[in-house]
C-alpha cells in the first residue's frame, strides 16, 4: 500500500482531487479481531507454549472460522484467520498477516517485523534426505485487502540442528498478483527432533495494510519439487446469500402475503458451487447438494441434489443449477401468512470416495466441503456481509454517491444505516447531506435531505449508525431509490463508508456523481457493495435472531442529559438479570458490568453515550442512548 494513505496530513491526496472520482482507503483497526478481542481478552496477548510435538504430515488449509490460527498447530496468535480477503484462494479459507497485533489495532506507526506465523514442533528427527520431506504453501499479496509495495516482504524461516532460524524463501509486495504455489525442501540441516517454521511479514505496522494471504500449509515425507497434490476436494469460496444482489430485506419484500404467493425474484441467487480438486488423479463427486434451512422456525426450506461430477486433477469445477422459488421453497404456514423476522441459512455440501480418509489424518482439520452463509428476512435492505474490508471516500467536494434499492411492495423509509469505520484520522468534525433520490420513469430527483449532517461511529464494533428519517418517506412498489451521501466539507481524508468486498453482484447497485451525471462503481473500478442500508416500516428488526427493543420497555433510565449518576429502575424482573455496556459515539466501550442500581458516570468526558443491556437468561438486547454533560 502507498503509505501516504495512513498519515494524518493525506497530503498527496490532493493528487485524487484532480481525477475527482470514489477512492478506495484502507482500514486503520480490523474490526473483527477488535470484537473478538473484547470477547475474549484471555486470548489476545498469549505466549503459546510447545505442549506437545507433532508428526507428519503436518496441514492447514484455514477452513474453520478463526480468527486466530488453531492452537494446536501454531505457537502465535498475530495472524487473522478469515474468509473473506483471499481472491480465489486453493481451499475456503485463509490466513492473513498484516500491520495489526492481535487486538485488531494497529502495532505502531512505523514500519519492520509485523506478524509472525509459527507452527508448533515438528518430530523430523526420523527421516533422512532421501524420505524428501518437503513444505508447501499458497501465498498472495493483496487479495481483497490493500497491496503491499515492493519493499514490503513475506520471509519464511526454518528453525535448524542448531536451533537457529534460517531464512529459505522470501517474496516482495511486487512478485506476485494471485495464490502462487511454492515448495522448499526440508534438508539434512532441518531433521531435527523439534523442527519448526515460521511465516514474518515486514511491511507498514500503521494499520490494515499490505495484506499477506496464505492457504493450504503442508510438511509431509515422500514428495517432490512442484508437487501440487494434496489428495484433497474441496470449496473455494462461501455460497452466497439465497438473493442475487441482497444479503437482508425485508420479508413483505419477499413475500406476497395477499395473494399468497413468492414474488418473482429477480434477486435469486441461483445455484453456483465451485468445487477445487487439489489432488494428481480424476476425483468422481458421488452428489453435489445445496439446501436452505429456516433457522428460526428450525425447518428446512428447500434442497437440491446436482448428482455426481468428475474433476480433472487441479481443476476446479463450477455447479450449477436451477431451482422455481414459487414451487421449490416450502416455508411453515406460519412464516409464509406472518410478516416477519427469520434467517435462513444456505448450505453447500458434497460426498466423494476418499473424503473421509483425508480428514481424519492426524493434524489435518478440513472444514471444507461443506460450506454456509446466512440471508436476513428483518426490516432492512442490506447488500453487504456486515464486514469492510476496506472503505471509500468522495474525495472532491460536492461529490455524491448512492446505493440502489428497489421496492416490491408499497412501504416507508424509516431510518438509513451508514457504517463508518475508523480510519487514520478523525472524520467527526465534517459534514455531509444525507439523501434519498426516487427513479421515476427514467428522471431522477431528491425525495429527501438532510444537511450538514457530521458523520457518527455507531455503539459496537463494525457496527451501523441509525439516521432517522422523521416523518418516514413513502415509497412506491416497483420504483428504483437511490440513498446516499454528498461530501459537504473539503477535507482529507474524506468521509469514510465501509466497502464490503465480497459481494462483487452488488457493484452495479453502487453510482456516484462528481457534477456530470451519475456512473457506475464499475466504471471506477471498484467492486463490491457500499455498507448503506435501508430501514423500513415493514418486517421485524432482526439481531441474532431476537428484537432489539428500547431499554425504555423494561427499566427507567433517568436522568438524560446526566452529570453524576445514571439510575436504573427496573420494572419487572431485577437489575441482576441484566449485563451493562456502555459505549461512546467513536465506539469504543468504556464500560461493562453487571446492571445495579445506579451507576456513576461523572468520570465519562462529555458527549453522546449508547447503552447495551442484555437479559442474562433470554439474551434480549435493549438499547439507550444518553448525554453527559
Amino acid at each position: 500500500m502507498q503509505r501516504f494513505l495512513i498519515l494524518s496530513t493525506f497530503v498527496v491526496l490532493t493528487f485524487n482531487f484532480i481525477s475527482a472520482q470514489p477512492v478506495e482507503l484502507p482500514l486503520n483497526t480490523n474490526p473483527v479481531l477488535q470484537k473478538y478481542a473484547k470477547k475474549h481478552p484471555e486470548k489476545v496477548n498469549v505466549n503459546r507454549q510447545a505442549s506437545n510435538t507433532l508428526t507428519l504430515p503436518f496441514m492447514d488449509d484455514f477452513s474453520y472460522d478463526g480468527p486466530y490460527p488453531d492452537s494446536t498447530l501454531w505457537l502465535d496468535n498475530q495472524a487473522y484467520v478469515n474468509h473473506t480477503l483471499g481472491l480465489n484462494p486453493p481451499s475456503v479459507g485463509v490466513v492473513t498477516l498484516d500491520g495489526l497485533g492481535p487486538d485488531g489495532t494497529p502495532y505502531t506507526d512505523g514500519e519492520g517485523w509485523a506478524d509472525t506465523l509459527t507452527c508448533m514442533p515438528i518430530d523430523l528427527s526420523g527421516f533422512t534426505a532421501s524420505d524428501n520431506v518437503y513444505m508447501s504453501f499458497f501465498a498472495e499479496p493483496q487479495g481483497r485487502g490493500d497491496a503491499p509495495e515492493a519493499i514490503d516482504k513475506l520471509r519464511l524461516e526454518f528453525r535448524d540442528i542448531f536451533d537457529e532460524w534460517q531464512e529459505v524463501w522470501e517474496i516482495s509486495g511486487d512478485t506476485a498478483s494471485t495464490f502462487s504455489y511454492n515448495d522448499i525442501f526440508v534438508g539434512s540441516l532441518y531433521l531435527s527432533d523439534s523442527f519448526q517454521f515460521r511465516f514474518i511479514n515486514f511491511n507498514a505496522n500503521t494499520g490494515f495494510v499490505d495484506l499477506w494471504h496464505l492457504d493450504y500449509v503442508l510438511v509431509d515425507k515422500d514428495r517432490f519439487q512442484n508437487d501440487e497434490s494434496y489428495g484433497d476436494v474441496c470449496f473455494t469460496e462461501r455460497p452466497h446469500s439465497i438473493l442475487r444482489d441482497y444479503t437482508a430485506m425485508p420479508w413483505p419484500h419477499y413475500y406476497f402475503d395477499g395473494n399468497n404467493n413468492f414474488i418473482p425474484l429477480e434477486s435469486w441467487a441461483g445455484i453456483d458451487l465451485k468445487i477445487n480438486n487439489l489432488s494428481s488423479s480424476n476425483v468422481n463427486l458421488d452428489q453435489t447438494y445445496y439446501r436452505a434451512d429456516d433457522e428460526v422456525y428450525d425447518e428446512n426450506v428447500l434442497n437440491w441434489t446436482g448428482g455426481s461430477a468428475n474433476l480433472a486433477p487441479g481443476s476446479t469445477a463450477t455447479i450449477t443449477g436451477s431451482l422455481n422459488l414459487n414451487t421449490d421453497l416450502n416455508f411453515s404456514p406460519l412464516i409464509a401468512e406472518n410478516p416477519t423476522q427469520t434467517e435462513i441459512t444456505t448450505t453447500y455440501y458434497y460426498t466423494v470416495n476418499g473424503q473421509d480418509e483425508l480428514s481424519n489424518q492426524p493434524n489435518f482439520i478440513l472444514a471444507n466441503d461443506t460450506v454456509t452463509t446466512s440471508t436476513i428476512f428483518g426490516n432492512y435492505f442490506a447488500y453487504d456481509d456486515g464486514i469492510a474490508e476496506s472503505n471509500i471516500g468522495l474525495n472532491a467536494f460536492g461529490s455524491q454517491a448512492a446505493v440502489q434499492f428497489r421496492l416490491n411492495v408499497d412501504d416507508t423509509l424509516k431510518a438509513i444505516q451508514i457504517h463508518i469505520p475508523h480510519v487514520a484520522g478523525d472524520v467527526t468534525d465534517q459534514s455531509f447531506h444525507l439523501k434519498v433520490w426516487e427513479a421515476n420513469l427514467g428522471d431522477q430527483f431528491v425525495v429527501y435531505e438532510r444537511n450538514f449532517l457530521q458523520p457518527e461511529y455507531a455503539p459496537g464494533l463494525n457496527g451501523f449508525y441509525e439516521y432517522e428519517v422523521d416523518p418516514p418517506l413513502y415509497m412506491n412498489a416497483n420504483n428504483n431509490y437511490y440513498i446516499g451521501w454528498q461530501q459537504a466539507s473539503n477535507t482529507t481524508p474524506p468521509i469514510p463508508v465501509g466497502f464490503d468486498k465480497n459481494n462483487a453482484l452488488a457493484t452495479s447497485r453502487n453510482f456516484y456523481n462528481i457534477g456530470s451525471g451519475w456512473s457506475s462503481f464499475a466504471d471506477a473500478g471498484l467492486e463490491g457493495a457500499l455498507m448503506i442500508r435501508a430501514v423500513t416500516s415493514e418486517g421485524t428488526v432482526f439481531v441474532n435472531n431476537q428484537n432489539i427493543q428500547l431499554a425504555t420497555d423494561v427499566i427507567d433510565i433517568f436522568p438524560n442529559p446526566v452529570r453524576g449518576q445514571l439510575f436504573f429502575n427496573v420494572k419487572e424482573g431485577l437489575h441482576q438479570d441484566y449485563e451493562i455496556e456502555i459505549f461512546n459515539s467513536a465506539s469504543q466501550l468504556v464500560m461493562s458490568q453487571n446492571l445495579t442500581q445506579n451507576i456513576p458516570v461523572y468520570q465519562l468526558a462529555n458527549g453522546i453515550y449508547f447503552v447495551k443491556l442484555r437479559h442474562k437468561t433470554t439474551q434480549q438486547i435493549y438499547q439507550h442512548k444518553f448525554v453527559k454533560h
